[in-house]
């Protein structure tokens, strides 16, 4: 027994499951349960990525990657806690406490291709605080306080917003 469990990833691809604990451990093993193993201690928040190669982690108030396939763990980015795989894996998109308001969590966006972080414009910031999920088609964020387009519209406000997801449909 690893403790209790804080929250999971599980890749079909691979076929593995991700978990943290309370105690903010990062453990990976396969679907069946075997080959349990620690793969990172102070961390949480495990996303696999669409393809399956990487496993996202927060550790530290850092977003890391954990390739799959070599086990090697890189920063990605600062000062951020990391969020929901865009559904083509090109982005990532995270959360960071504003210098100004600290209180406040600005979200952004980072594209992996051009290895850049960008704000997306438009984006109302007392509202946004972070993404609960992409839109199939990547174009949308569904977020606590509303859904957005990328290119700033706000379109609706979701019945339970603190749950937004989008129907596999």
């Amino acid at each position: 027994f690893v403790g209790d469990i804080a929250s999971t990833s599980y890749s079909p691809i691979k076929k593995l499951i991700a978990f943290d604990v309370l105690s903010k451990r990062l453990y990976l093993m396969n679907e069946d349960g075997t080959n349990l193993r620690m793969i990172t201690e102070q961390a949480g928040g495990p996303r696999f990525s669409p393809d399956g190669q990487y496993l996202q982690y927060t550790s530290n108030y850092k977003v890391w990657l954990y390739d799959l396939n070599t086990g090697e763990h890189k920063v990605l980015i600062e000062d951020a806690m990391g969020g929901p795989w865009s559904p083509d894996g090109k982005k990532i998109a995270f959360s960071r406490k504003e210098k100004d308001r600290p209180w406040q969590n600005e979200v952004y966006i980072y594209n992996l291709e051009a290895n850049q972080e960008v704000y997306p414009e438009g984006l109302n910031k007392e509202r946004i605080y972070m993404f609960e999920d992409w839109s199939p088609d990547g174009g949308m964020l569904a977020t606590p306080s509303g859904i957005y387009s990328l290119k700033g519209e706000y379109l609706k406000t979701p019945n339970k917003p603190y749950d937004a997801r989008w129907s596999p449909d």
